[in-house]
């Protein structure tokens, strides 16, 4: 025992020093993660972001603008994003990007669409929507998710249940997904048709039963140069481009071991993988995280319309490179099977708890580890989120209003003609 405790002290002597000083910058670490996430739960729930206003976009009989114009739209919308520009607003003021939600509800057999916006922007975003559809009309309503229970639990009481998941990329970052200009037709005879990719998920809510509905939400955090994740995918996205346009290869080596090169032409797939590249670097950028929900009575709730209908939607634009796919850490899914293979119902009401109420308060995920442990559960942690850099390309092809190609009709309410303000110039 006196030679296990000289060992002990003999160690403690020459490394005791380097463990005080690791575990004085973990110390430094947390300290600094929890201000951070401190200030930031003040910065939004303060009056710099507050109110927010609740958006409604109507939809007209026919619209003849593609999602061309929404990419117009949210282009012009991601310069109004508002970033911390010195020591004190970011570690003081706690200030962090004005985000911006938009819901997709299909109930009752009918689609609607709105958006949820920072007061202090509102009016702005309005005018930009207008200007990309002059004929939509935009009025402004109380929270549509008021409409549901506000927790799981009392879901469940009322005889429903759910299905929810969140998507993940599967690929590089830096490469797009396949966008709205690759669904035009490119020869035959519907050459320049383009086949509205909106249609897929118009159809699968035509064919909800009345008392099923179906929730769909993208919030959008406006992402800059000078955020880390920014720099790391665009970084990656550049070693990418490099490896894709070399066209030398290495066969060998000749009798003096020196290396022998040829030449080579690009594959197609190297091709479309450095345009998709390029062209989001030249567009502005949202994190983006796209999570849904299928809600049906637990007499006629069908798990595959969530686990597979919906994806249906989604997989319309992947290709080689890249997918968007369901996130299994997230997913109201829990099997026996999944880490850590114990409590699988415990697991799974849980999944649904957390899936439900990040839903309703439209739940940005945390980028701090405070954050992230504020809001983990005992099998739901909150370190799976994984927001996904999308261009304003790519999100106007997720989201547009549905053009006059989609035939279905009936599951959305249009409006005959556009209400307009009288003139200003009128006798009183």
């Amino acid at each position: 025992m006196h030679i296990v405790w000289e060992v002990i002290s003999t160690v403690w002597h020459y490394a005791g020093g380097f463990v005080s000083i690791g575990f004085f910058f973990i110390a430094i670490f947390i300290a600094r993660s929890t201000w951070t996430f401190y200030r930031e739960e003040h910065y939004k729930s303060s009056k710099r972001l507050l109110p927010w206003v609740y958006l409604e976009i109507k939809i007209p009989r026919e619209v003849l603008k593609g999602p061309k114009a929404m990419e117009q739209f949210f282009a012009a919308l991601h310069p109004l994003g508002n970033f911390p520009a010195s020591f004190a607003k970011r570690w003081w003021d706690g200030e962090v990007p004005r985000w911006h939600v938009i819901d997709i509800i299909g109930k009752n057999s009918e689609v609607r669409f709105y958006m949820r916006v920072s007061s202090k922007i509102n009016a702005a975003i309005e005018g930009l929507l207008y200007a990309a559809y002059p004929e939509i009309e935009i009025i402004e309503v109380e929270d549509p998710l008021l409409q549901f229970p506000a927790t799981y639990d009392e879901l469940d009481q009322q005889g429903y249940q759910i299905f929810g998941n969140e998507l993940m990329q599967t690929g590089s970052q830096a490469i797009s997904i396949r966008t709205y200009a690759e669904f035009e037709q490119e020869s035959g005879d519907e050459k320049g048709r383009i086949i509205d990719p909106f249609s897929v998920l118009l159809e699968l809510i035509g064919n909800l039963q009345p008392s099923e509905m179906l929730l769909i939400q993208y919030v959008l955090v406006p992402s800059t140069s000078k955020q880390h994740h920014y720099q790391h995918w665009r970084h990656e996205g550049e070693h990418l481009l490099e490896k894709y346009r070399d066209t030398t290869q290495q066969i060998g080596q000749d009798k003096e071991g020196k290396p022998q090169y040829r030449f080579r032409f690009r594959t197609p797939t190297e091709e479309a993988t450095i345009k998709r590249i390029e062209d989001k670097f030249d567009k502005g950028v949202f994190d983006t995280t796209i999570r849904y929900l299928h809600i049906a009575p637990k007499e006629i709730f069908n798990f595959h319309i969530g686990y597979r209908g919906i994806q249906t939607f989604f997989n319309q634009f992947r290709h080689d490179k890249q997918t968007l796919e369901r996130n299994y850490h997230v997913i109201t899914k829990g099997e026996w099977y999944y880490f850590p293979w114990i409590f699988a119902d415990a697991r799974l009401r849980q999944r649904r708890r957390m899936i439900y109420d990040e839903y309703m308060r439209r739940f940005v995920p945390e980028e701090t580890v405070a954050g992230m442990l504020y809001n983990s559960g005992i099998w739901t942690w909150c370190f799976y989120h994984k927001p996904m850099p999308l261009s304003t390309e790519e999100l106007a092809t997720l989201f547009h209003i549905p053009t006059n190609v989609i035939l279905t009709q009936t599951s959305m309410e249009r409006i005959e003609s556009k209400r307009l303000s009288p003139p200003t110039n009128l006798p009183e």
